[in-house]
């Protein structure tokens, strides 16, 4: 990360740091298995160990995301032109998320989605959630099946969990929404969704920041928000946007 970015609290900062490591990540999605991991196998199931240095990983704030919308298609793209020139990293990911319903293992509930990458082939993976927001089992489609407390350190779950944890992680920032101003409001569609939409733009730039347009949709039968477009421009020319293409309920 450039140091130059780092103009705000941490607070400020932490919406900054993960929508990059989205991108970043987005190459990583389909590796075999984190390094530093212990497996033991059987015929169609792999018992991770999670690595030395991690824990199990908690998608904060993905199930009520989950209990609100069954379905989300999230693009993501940035241009990097902090070391010269306009560098991709890259240029587009579009990823979705499907929840499928819920499944019971050891007497444990959980919520099962299904995550898939566009133009991909063979990256859909099946998650489930516990009811604590962790991820204890992983499914990959015509793959292997994972369990054990590395399951969500697998780059091609902590990809998907990373891209889509930018939408709550944004919404609740406080220290980021301070340094914005509303200026408009209107109805949007949003793929099948018809949804009450504000936005919000960076009226005096902020040092690292160029500008910052945030996009939040009203939650229908509720006062909550959820971030529904990002885009923020460095003064190191820069950018990152993260857009909401589909919602269903």
């Amino acid at each position: 990360m450039n140091p130059a970015r780092a103009g705000l609290s941490t607070g400020g900062k932490s919406a900054v740091v993960l929508v990059l490591i989205v991108i970043v990540l987005g190459a990583t999605y389909l590796a075999p298995k984190p390094s530093g991991t212990t497996t033991s196998s059987t015929s169609s199931q792999l018992t991770v160990s999670a690595p030395s240095s991690g824990a199990n990983t908690q998608a904060v704030g993905l199930l009520p995301l989950f209990g609100n919308f069954s379905q989300m298609q999230l693009q993501e793209s940035a241009v990097d032109s902090s070391q010269g020139g306009n560098v991709a990293l890259p240029q587009q990911v579009s990823v979705s998320y499907l929840v499928l319903g819920k499944g019971t293992l050891n007497s444990i509930q959980y919520t099962k989605v299904e995550f898939s990458r566009a133009g991909v082939a063979n990256s859909n993976v099946i998650a489930w959630f516990n009811p604590n927001g962790g991820i204890d089992r992983v499914d990959v489609l015509g793959g292997l099946n994972y369990t054990g407390s590395g399951a969500p350190t697998l780059p091609m779950v902590k990809g998907y969990i990373t891209a889509f944890s930018v939408i709550p992680v944004i919404t609740s920032n406080s220290t980021l929404l301070s340094m914005l101003s509303k200026t408009s409001e209107n109805m949007t569609s949003i793929g099948p969704s018809q949804l009450d939409v504000t936005t919000y733009h960076l009226v005096v730039p902020t040092h690292p920041y160029k500008s910052i347009t945030a996009k939040f949709a009203t939650i229908p039968g509720t006062s909550a928000r959820l971030l529904v477009y990002f885009d923020q421009k460095m003064t190191d020319g820069s950018e990152t946007i993260v857009e909401v293409l589909s919602l269903t309920k």
